[in-house]
């Protein structure tokens, strides 16, 4: 690695730890991949205590096995800039198989309170996805989420588990059944190491979802507004394929999935059916 794009981390990690100089942090951003701006901006915190302070932290970060990844490296995920477009978070912070970033990846999500026979249907959706060779990526909540990482990981899988809090603040679920073993399992945040979990960061999360996705899949939604219909809105406007399961399917009302439709979502009765949708439509995911 160079050492200018090392140089770019330090920079990333120490505006994010400031947060009066959100600004500046924006202002490099905005200007991309000009190394003149960054190298205005470094005289000025090279020398600072504080910026020599989360330098010591990001190595820590690195000791504890994370992995922090910057818009300037050669690993940061090229579909989150074409989806995210400015928006792209300047870091990633990673814990976990980091090669499982480079795979396609499709995304689960549905309600935190759906039904059990919902969540056996969320599992085997994201089952059939992996044997297919995609990484699912869903949100890490409770419910239809935690289910779709479980199925992808019970069948061999790999999961991109993105989260809406710092990556210090993880609680690795026993529904994955991973223990210790981060092998098919990849944790993503975009947010400051040590930051809690807000419902302004659940929806920052769930652009992530989308932005890391070459589609994605809603299994249940019960209500028109909420966590899963911000994702699923947030796919209608960047452009992803937004796959819904037919209410008919269900056996519960599903009063988002319905609206969603009206939106333009795709219906899909099936794991199977989701299955040969995706085969079908290749040159409209430009998956292969």
């Amino acid at each position: 690695m160079s050492k200018e794009i090392e140089y770019y981390r330090e920079i990333f990690f120490y505006l994010m730890e400031n947060s009066s100089l959100k600004e500046k942090l924006h202002l490099t951003w905005n200007y991309k991949r000009d190394h003149e701006v960054l190298t205005r901006l470094y005289p000025e915190l090279k020398d600072d205590s504080e910026f020599l302070k989360s330098k010591q932290r990001l190595e820590k970060l690195k000791a504890a096995g994370v992995n922090i990844v910057s818009l300037y490296d050669d690993t940061y995920p090229p579909l989150l800039i074409n989806r995210l477009k400015a928006k792209a978070p300047p870091l990633l912070f990673l814990r976990g198989n980091v090669k499982i970033l480079q795979k396609r990846g499709i995304a689960i999500i549905g309600a935190r309170n759906a039904p059990p026979e919902v969540l056996r249907m969320a599992g085997s959706f994201a089952g059939e996805l992996a044997r297919m060779g995609f990484a699912v990526v869903s949100g890490y909540a409770k419910g239809v989420d935690t289910m779709a990482h479980s199925g992808c990981v019970n069948v061999g899988g790999k999961t991109i588990v993105v989260l809406p809090y710092g990556i210090e603040q993880i609680r690795i679920r026993a529904e994955l059944n991973i223990h210790h073993d981060l092998s098919n399992a990849l944790f993503v945040s975009q947010f400051h190491p040590s930051s809690q979990w807000s419902v302004a960061r659940a929806m920052q999360r769930n652009k992530l979802v989308v932005g890391l996705s070459e589609a994605v899949v809603v299994i249940y939604s019960n209500k028109r507004t909420g966590g899963t219909i911000n994702a699923a809105e947030s796919a209608i406007k960047m452009g992803v394929p937004l796959f819904v399961v037919s209410p008919e399917a269900l056996c519960t009302e599903a009063i988002g999935n319905n609206f969603l439709i009206t939106k333009g979502a795709k219906k899909v009765n099936t794991p199977e059916d989701a299955l040969y949708f995706l085969n079908a439509s290749k040159k409209t995911l430009k998956l292969f």
